[in-house]
C-alpha cells in the first residue's frame, strides 16, 4: 500500500501544473453498443498548462465502452494527444477524438509524453476484494 502512495504522489505531482488550473469542459458521448447496459458513463475534463493540455478520462461504468467520442477539443485540432502510460496516440481531427475505454479506466492524453513520470512501480495496483 505504501508503494501505491508513493506512486500516486508522484503522478500527481507531474501534473500539478495542470490540476491547479481552471477546468475546460469536454462533451463525452458513448457510442452504445446494442448490448450495452445502462451506467453512468464517461467523464471528461480538459486542462491547460503553457502551451501543453491534459485530457482526462474516467468511465464510471462496470462495463466497456467501444466508442467513446469526446468533442471539444477543437483548440487542439491537428495536434497530437499521447496517452500517459499507455500506448495510444490520437490526433485531435474537428475538434475531438473517439477511444475505447475498460471498466473503472481513467485515461490521461496530454500533448506531449514528458508527462509521465519515471515511477511505474505501483501502478498495476488492484483491490484483491474485487
Amino acid at each position: 500500500m505504501l508503494l501505491l502512495c508513493f506512486t500516486l504522489a508522484a503522478e500527481l505531482s507531474a501534473l500539478e501544473m495542470f490540476l491547479v488550473n481552471d477546468d475546460h469542459p469536454v462533451e463525452v458521448a458513448i457510442i452504445d453498443d446494442l448490448f450495452d447496459p445502462p451506467g453512468l458513463g464517461v467523464r471528461g475534463l480538459l486542462k491547460h498548462s503553457g502551451g501543453d493540455s491534459l485530457l482526462i478520462l474516467v468511465n464510471e461504468d462496470d462495463h466497456r465502452h467501444l466508442g467513446v467520442d469526446v468533442t471539444g477539443l477543437t483548440p487542439l485540432n491537428g495536434r497530437t494527444l499521447h496517452q500517459l502510460y499507455g500506448d495510444k496516440q490520437a490526433v485531435v481531427r474537428r475538434g475531438g477524438i473517439v477511444t475505447r475505454m475498460q471498466p473503472h479506466e481513467v485515461k490521461l492524453f496530454c500533448t506531449s509524453p514528458r508527462f509521465t513520470t519515471k515511477q511505474k512501480k505501483g501502478r498495476n495496483y488492484t483491490d484483491a476484494g474485487e
